[in-house]
Order: structure tokens, then C-alpha cells, then sequence
């Protein structure tokens, strides 16, 4: 059967009518929807928080979270490395109180600037007004504390930059590449629905392009994440290295991961190499399993250097020395 048009919608589609929209088009508009859900969720607890009386309090420690009990017995932890725990006293109705606000490596801030130096400065605490035991912290009360605290000492600044800075030499080309990342899961997309939709790919599409396109956003990405790493635990991999991305981005990779697969699973069950006709890269088959690998490693790698993107400016504060920056 000719290629009768080179677009992946059928010829009546159009945006503005929603009528028109094939399936497909609304199960991504789901996954869209799916992403926003825990971001959504989040703010509205903070957003409930900030109604709650505010009170002063103090930090009274910072460290790794206390094991946790169960019956009497304490639950051993195999690693709590990328997880700091801020614990801090208050008084409220004329009560005391203690509190404690946790932080993993995927918050908006960095933990390398959480250090003794915060213990015993003072804090803005947000409490329950009918159980003045329940307590939070709100970031800007956060950011309060960090603004008020001793400078890092030079010392620290540079382990920070030689922990977590990407060197010099390639911060130009992350923006670049990040655009390619996202060029390619377009159009691994685009290909993913004219596949779903059964409609016949063009012979011209560059097939082999694409699996190389993948080398060339995928290592690069790969490096910018061993950078921003560090130390964490590995079960804390993808938090870390999409941290510095819309929190909605890091959701959407799981949407799409899971999507990829379960393309992938499709396409092997349906396509019969028993049937006796040879099977070339360009068949239908093919073309819905390697989509669904491509937008995978094409969204990884654009949601990486998104994230590394952004932290080059993150540490653009501290000083710089010509033995971490390069």
C-alpha cells in the first residue's frame, strides 16, 4: 500500500476540535495529566500548610534520619546516603514541641549546604492549630534559614564545585544537545503514533539515524549525571539527575519508560516472523518497538541535560578555582 500522506493523523484531525482527535492523541493528553498528578498533590499539602499558625523555633540538629522501629526492634537501614533529616524544637500554646523535616537529594535544595553551621539559629515552623504537635517546614522558611546561616567556608565551597560543577569545557554544548535529546523523542513519538494508528511509515525516515542519535545525546547525558551523582545511592539515581528539571519532567520519564515497554511487549507478540515474509527495519513491527526504545533514551537523556542544564547556574555563585572548574 503507497504512502498516501506524510502525516500521522488522519486527514479530518484538527487541533482545535477535540471530536477529531484519534485515541491515541487522548491517551497521551492522560499520560500528560498522569505527570502532573504527584506535583499536583505536593502543592497542595504545601499550599494546606501555609494556612497553619506560624510560630519561631530552632534547629536543633542535622543529620542522617534515626533508624526506624517496629515492635521494639529497629529496622537496619542498608543506606540513608542522599537523605538529610532537620530536626528542630518550638513552642505553640504554650507548649514544646519537637519537629523534623526531611530532605532527599531530589529537593530544590542542594544538601551539601546543610551543615552544623544551621544548628541553634531560628526557624519559622508552621504547626496544626487543633494538634500543635503536627508541625512542617515550608521552603521559603527554609530558604530563610539558609540566607541567615554562616558562609560556607572556602574550603567547602570548592569540594562542593568539585563534587557536583560539569567542567567548563562542555557547559556550552549541554544546551545543544539537549535540544537534539528532544528533537529525536519528537520524533520517535511522531513514529510511535503512526505506528499505533496503522499507518504505513515512509521508506525516506531515517531508520539507522536514529538508533546513532541515541549515542550521541545518550553518553554525553550519561556523563553530566556521573557529575551530578556525587555520593547518592543509587536507588536515588534518577531523582538526583533530573533534580534541577521541572518536578513534572522526572514523572513523565516513568509514564513514558513504562509506555516504551509495554510497546515493545506489543510489537513482540504481534508481529509473526513465522509467516514467511522477510522482515526489513522499515516494517510496522519494528518501527512501534524501536519507537518506544527511542523515546525512552531520547526523553532520558533530554530530562539529564535539562536538569544539568540548569545546575551550572545553581553553583555559578560560588568562587571559582581553576583546580575544580576545569
Amino acid at each position: 500500500m503507497p504512502f498516501q500522506s506524510r502525516s500521522v493523523f488522519p486527514h479530518d484531525f484538527r487541533w482545535t476540535d477535540p471530536h477529531t482527535w484519534p485515541w491515541i492523541v487522548w491517551v497521551w493528553a492522560g499520560f500528560l495529566l498522569l505527570g502532573w498528578i504527584a506535583p499536583l498533590w505536593k502543592w497542595l499539602q504545601r499550599d494546606r500548610v501555609k494556612s497553619w499558625p506560624t510560630t519561631s523555633g530552632f534547629v536543633e540538629s542535622i543529620g542522617e534520619p534515626e533508624p526506624r522501629k517496629f515492635l521494639g526492634w529497629t529496622i537496619p537501614q542498608t543506606s540513608s546516603q542522599g537523605i538529610l533529616q532537620i530536626q528542630y524544637s518550638y513552642s505553640a500554646l504554650g507548649q514544646s514541641f519537637r519537629g523534623r523535616h526531611s530532605l532527599d537529594s531530589s529537593s530544590k535544595f542542594s544538601l551539601d549546604d546543610f551543615t552544623n553551621r544551621l544548628v541553634r539559629l531560628p526557624v519559622r515552623v508552621q504547626y496544626h492549630p487543633e494538634k500543635p504537635s503536627s508541625s512542617a517546614l515550608l521552603d521559603s522558611s527554609i530558604e530563610a534559614l539558609l540566607r541567615h546561616a554562616p558562609p560556607l567556608s572556602s574550603e567547602e565551597k570548592q569540594r562542593i564545585r568539585a563534587a557536583h560543577e560539569i567542567p567548563a569545557i562542555y557547559r556550552p554544548w549541554l544546551q545543544l544537545l539537549m535540544y537534539l535529546a528532544l528533537a529525536g523523542f519528537l520524533i520517535s513519538l511522531c513514529i510511535n503514533i503512526a505506528c499505533v494508528l496503522g499507518k504505513q511509515i515512509p521508506p525516506d525516515v531515517p531508520f539507522f539515524l536514529m538508533h546513532i542519535g541515541i549515542f550521541v545525546v545518550f553518553f554525553p547525558a550519561f556523563f553530566a549525571a556521573k557529575k551530578m551523582l556525587g555520593g547518592t545511592v543509587r536507588r536515588d539515581f534518577w531523582k538526583v539527575v533530573m533534580k534541577d528539571a521541572p518536578e513534572v519532567v522526572y514523572y513523565l520519564f516513568y509514564v513514558i519508560f513504562v509506555y516504551g515497554w509495554l510497546t515493545g511487549i506489543h510489537s513482540f507478540f504481534t508481529s509473526n516472523p513465522g509467516n514467511g515474509q522477510p522482515s526489513t527495519p522499515s516494517s510496522s513491527p519494528d518501527w512501534l518497538a524501536f519507537s518506544g526504545v527511542w523515546m525512552i533514551f531520547y526523553y532520558a537523556s533530554f530530562a539529564i541535560l535539562w536538569s544539568a542544564h540548569n545546575s551550572c547556574f545553581k553553583y555559578a555563585h560560588l568562587p571559582a578555582d581553576s583546580k575544580f572548574s576545569e
